[in-house]
C-alpha cells in the first residue's frame, strides 16, 4: 500500500508540474510572438529557414505572397489639446487590431510603445482587385475607420497611419517598416491628412519595388556549401588513398 501511495503521489506531482508548465507556456506565448514580430522588422532573421521554423513553432501563418508594414500612431485629445494615450488604452487598441488582422487573414501586429502599434501585413489579393496598391489602400482605410468607430468613446481619438511598400519577400519587412516610418513624417507638412503611403496613391498599376533577391542569395550559398562539402569529401578520399602512411 505504501508503494502504491508513493507511485500515486509521484503521478499527481508530475501532472501538477505538467499543468504548471503548460500554463507558463501559454502565458509566455504572447511575449514570444511579439519578440518574433519585432525581430522581423529589425532585420534579425538570418534566412528563410529560421523564419519559417520560428513562425511554425509560434503557430503563425505568414505564407501569403505579399508583405508590407503599417505603423499606427494614436493620441487622445481633450479640449483640442493632445494627450498621450494610456498604456492600457494602447494595448487594448493593439489587441483589437491583432484580432481583426488575424480574423481577416491580413497578418499580425504588436504593441510598439505607448502611442504606436506596428502591423506586419501578409495577404493575398482578390482576383477582382485592380492593383495590389489599390487593394492595400482600401484595407488600411477600412482598418482605420473600424478602429476609430470601435474606440469612439475615447476623447477624440486621433489615428494616423504610415504604410510601407508591398514586397514579395518576408525578409523585406525591415525595408517596408522604415518606409512606413518615413511616410509618417509627412504629417508635419500635411497635418490635415491621417493616411500616408510610401507610394503614389493615385497610381492604379501594380508595380513592385525592386527588392534584394534573398531567395537567389540563399540558393547560391547552399550551392556553394554543397559543392565545398563534395570537394572536401573527394580531397579526404584522395588523401587516404595517396598518403604513404595508409599503404
Amino acid at each position: 500500500m505504501i508503494k502504491l501511495k508513493v507511485a500515486l503521489d509521484e503521478k499527481r506531482s508530475l501532472k501538477s508540474k505538467f499543468l504548471t508548465f503548460e500554463r507558463q507556456l501559454q502565458e509566455s506565448l504572447p511575449h514570444a510572438v511579439d519578440n518574433f514580430l519585432k525581430s522581423l522588422i529589425c532585420d534579425k532573421m538570418a534566412d528563410y529557414s529560421e523564419t519559417e521554423e520560428k513562425s511554425n513553432l509560434l503557430e503563425l501563418s505568414l505564407n501569403s505572397p505579399f508583405y508590407s508594414c503599417a505603423v499606427f500612431q494614436f493620441n487622445e485629445f481633450i479640449n483640442s489639446e493632445p494627450l498621450k494615450s494610456s498604456i492600457d488604452t494602447s494595448k487594448e487598441i493593439n489587441k483589437y487590431l491583432t484580432e481583426y488582422l488575424v480574423s481577416q487573414g491580413l497578418g499580425y501586429s504588436f504593441y510598439s510603445n505607448q502611442c504606436e502599434t506596428v502591423a506586419l501585413l501578409n495577404f493575398d489579393i482578390p482576383s477582382q482587385s485592380i492593383a495590389s496598391y489599390t487593394y492595400l489602400s482600401e484595407v488600411i482605410k477600412n482598418i482605420q475607420s473600424i478602429l476609430i468607430k470601435k474606440f469612439e468613446s475615447l476623447n477624440c481619438l486621433s489615428l494616423t497611419v504610415g504604410v510601407g511598400n508591398i514586397y514579395r519577400n518576408i525578409l523585406s519587412y525591415p525595408i517596408s517598416y522604415q518606409q512606413a516610418c518615413t511616410a509618417l513624417k509627412r504629417i508635419f507638412f500635411d497635418p490635415d491628412n491621417t493616411l500616408f503611403y510610401s507610394w503614389n496613391e493615385k497610381s492604379t498599376f501594380a508595380s513592385f519595388i525592386t527588392e534584394y533577391p534573398y531567395n537567389k542569395e540563399n540558393d547560391l550559398i547552399n550551392a556553394v556549401l554543397q559543392k565545398s562539402f563534395r570537394l572536401k569529401e573527394r580531397c579526404e578520399r584522395c588523401s587516404f588513398t595517396c598518403c604513404p602512411l595508409h599503404k
